[in-house]
Formats: structure tokens, sequence, C-alpha cells
């Protein structure tokens, strides 16, 4: 599968540059339909198209009484009360037909809130929405990207932060260095 994903990305990437286009996508598009097809979630949006080429979706628990946002003061006080919160990353490419799925959990410390990111469910909760997206996904034709995959070089190609040795996921997702 790997060797598939690597030759894809190779065509897509020959002489195109998607910045212009992403412009103009809704950054909502995935939001909007997850809410309605899993039930429980509340979401943090945080696409940006400006070095990533794909959705990006926080997922965490509704039930917990406040709307969250990374790095917001409803978050950071979740956390120093509630010490733990685990919940689904979601990338969705927006120029490919490819998604991962990360399991993250934030824990409070007096130093700072420490991440960890997993490519497994990490609770009852996590496994249910991680399950719930992938079969949404399907109905879309959306597949996910297995996590052996993710790290693979896609020859010859140069992205503008990751100029050699970009990755599937640095062009399918995040260009990063």
């Amino acid at each position: 599968m790997c060797e598939n994903i690597v030759s894809f990305t190779e065509r897509l990437y020959s002489n195109r540059d998607f910045q212009y286009y992403l412009s103009y996508v809704d950054r909502k598009y995935w939001e909007n339909k997850l809410i309605n097809a899993i039930k429980d979630i509340g979401i943090d949006n945080l696409t940006d198209f400006n070095y990533a080429t794909c959705f990006s979706l926080f997922v965490y628990p509704s039930d917990i009484g406040v709307k969250l946002s990374i790095g917001g003061r409803n978050f950071a006080n979740y956390l120093a009360e509630h010490k733990v919160l685990n919940a689904v990353m979601i990338r969705i490419s927006a120029i490919a037909p490819y998604s991962v799925i990360h399991y993250w959990k934030y824990e409070h410390a007096d130093e700072g809130n420490k991440l960890t990111e997993s490519a497994h469910s990490l609770d009852e909760f996590t496994q249910r929405v991680g399950e719930g997206i992938k079969d949404f996904l399907q109905q879309f034709d959306v597949k996910q990207i297995p996590e052996e995959c993710l790290n693979i070089v896609v020859p010859d190609i140069s992205l503008e932060l990751k100029e050699e040795n970009a990755t599937i996921f640095n062009c399918l997702f995040e260009d990063n260095y």
C-alpha cells in the first residue's frame, strides 16, 4: 500500500502548487459533517491551509461541559481541574482521498501541559470516535494511511518548509521542518 501512496503523491505533485486553490476551500467542511455523524463530540477546528494541505480536527467529549480550544483558557482550566484529556486528532487531506487518525492524551503538569500521541485508541471514548470516523470517511472513499507509510520519503518532492526528504505526511497533510 505504501508504494501506491508514494506513486500517487509523486503524480499529484508533478508541476502543481495547491496553496492558491486551498484558499478557496471551506475549512469547516468536515467539521459540520462529523458533528452530525458522530454523537457526543466537540470539535476544535485547527485547519489552517498556510503550510497544511489538510483539515485538522481535534475531537473531544462534548459531555465535559465547555467548548475547548487548544491553548485557550477553557482548555487550560479543564486540564488544571481534571488532569487528563483523551481526544482524537483527525487529519483529512484536502488534495487526496486520505486521512490519518491519531489519539492524543493531554496531561496537566505544573511545568506545562504534556501531549502524548498514539496510533492506538486510549479509552472507550477515543475507540468509539476513532471507529466512527473511520466508518464515516469510508462513505466518502477516504482511506486511512497506515502509520508505517507516513514517514516514507517521496522522491524528488520539495516543499516550502521541507525542501529535502519530504514524506508522505508532509506532502498530503502538513509541510513542516
